[in-house]
This record gives C-alpha cells, sequence and structure tokens, in this order.
C-alpha cells in the first residue's frame, strides 16, 4: 500500500490498451492505470515523476531514439516532408534471459540481422514519444541483432528545415541536456560508439549534416541493461522519492 512502484516491463507503457494484444500478445487487466503511469523517459519527465507512484521504464531502443530526437521536435528543426527512420543495432542480452533457437550463440555469433519488422514492440511507443499516431509512416523502425553481449547503437536519418546548421542541433542539445547527468553530447568530429557507453548509465548523442541538403544522420549509444533499463529505473526512482538523481548511480 502507497508503494512507489518502476515497471521495467512494457505493461504500463503504452497509452493505448487496444495495442497490448498486438504488439505485447495480451489483454491488458488494468487499463484503467495506464493513464496514470508516468513514462519515465527521465530527461523529459523531471517533474512528473516528483511524487509518482507508478513509473513505466522506457524501452531500450526508444530511449536511444527519444533522447535526440525530441528536442528536436520540440524546437521545430525537423522538417515534415520526409520519414524519420531510425536503423537501431542491439546486443544479444535485449532479448532478455530466456533462451531461444535465435539467441544462442552458434546463431548469433559471425551474423548480423533484422527481426520482428513492422511488429516490434517498442515501435508503438517510439511513435507515442514523438507525439506520433502509431501508424503513422512519419516513423520507421528497424531493429537488428548485433553479435555482442550488451549495447545499442542507434542511426536515425532526418531531414531539417530549411536553414538549419549543425550548430543548431547541438545548441539544443547542450541546452536541454546541460542538467543531465546522464546524456553526453559529442559535439566534435567523433561520433558515439557502443565501446563508450557499455557498462556505463549514460546515452551518447552526436550528429553529421550535409548542409547542402539538411539531410542528417543521428548516432546514439548506450548500454540496453543500464541506461536502457536499471540505471534508468533507478534515476526513475531517484526522483520519484526526493533523492539525488544520481545517487547509486555515480
Amino acid at each position: 500500500m502507497g508503494a512507489t512502484v518502476v515497471d521495467l516491463s512494457g505493461a504500463f507503457r503504452l497509452r493505448d490498451a487496444a495495442l497490448y494484444p498486438k504488439f505485447y500478445g495480451f489483454e491488458h487487466a488494468r487499463p484503467d492505470l495506464l493513464e496514470k503511469a508516468v513514462y519515465g523517459l527521465t530527461e523529459f519527465a523531471r517533474e512528473e515523476l516528483r511524487g509518482a507512484k507508478l513509473i513505466a521504464n522506457p524501452g531500450c531502443y526508444p530511449t536511444s531514439i527519444l533522447v535526440p530526437i525530441i528536442p528536436l521536435l520540440n524546437a521545430g528543426l525537423i522538417a515534415d516532408n520526409q520519414p524519420i527512420i531510425c536503423d537501431s543495432k542491439s546486443g544479444v542480452t535485449g532479448a532478455g534471459k530466456t533462451p531461444t533457437a535465435t539467441t544462442h550463440f552458434v546463431e548469433v555469433s559471425e551474423s548480423f540481422k533484422t527481426y520482428t519488422l513492422f511488429r516490434h514492440r517498442h515501435a508503438p511507443e517510439i511513435a507515442q514519444g514523438l507525439g506520433l499516431p502509431n501508424e503513422s509512416r512519419a516513423v520507421i523502425f528497424t531493429p537488428h541483432l548485433l553479435p555482442i553481449n550488451r549495447g545499442i547503437l542507434s542511426t536515425i536519418y532526418v531531414k531539417l528545415k530549411d536553414g538549419v546548421m549543425r550548430g543548431d542541433i547541438l545548441k539544443v542539445w547542450q541546452e536541454t541536456f546541460a542538467d543531465a547527468p546522464f546524456v553526453r553530447v559529442f559535439a566534435e568530429s567523433q561520433m558515439p560508439e557502443i565501446k563508450f557507453a557499455a557498462n556505463t548509465p549514460f546515452c551518447d548523442i552526436g550528429c553529421a549534416i550535409d548542409e547542402a541538403t539538411g539531410q542528417t544522420i543521428i548516432v546514439s549509444a548506450e548500454d540496453n541493461l543500464l541506461k536502457g533499463a536499471a540505471s534508468q529505473a533507478l534515476q526513475n526512482a531517484n526522483i520519484a522519492l526526493g533523492f539525488d538523481e544520481g545517487a547509486g548511480i555515480r
């Protein structure tokens, strides 16, 4: 009674109960709680998290995509005439701990593949986080399985509005995440890599832009078990309970 719950499953991430049978394989037993749950993408939910009793911890893929893209949408930098293409790669721990034929070492090692195209459970979560309809063609999400243990690298393709420069993106990110201890902005030529983020609580973001066309490639990296799960859950719990956001993480 009165407990604070940070739910790491997907059971409270989606607002629309009708999406659960298709993407999660079950009818939602408590749709009344979906609107009450705080979606805990920490950097964008601090006020909602204070004192929250039910927190839906975001999925690992959505975290890697929403962290860099939400600020750019909010700032009006992204053009409306092209989809946001999210090409994401995860280590095998992203599949969970239950053994399956597709995650055995001999199946994963020395290979690289896509999976659950157009039906991955994180697709509607990404669309929801970007404020877009689930069936919208404005977002295309393709997950891949990497032959490594942990880590996510997302390569995101967007078209910017006329006149937007790389410096504008970096300025928006730097202002948005000035007080975000676990987001690192790569402002130089070096792009994020899994090896920089693995075994850390950080989401690293960087970008490259063809200023003649406005085509932009955004790269983000994180540890799917930490910023994509456990350490973000701890961030959320800390804020909900009134502790320092980095307690037990730094």
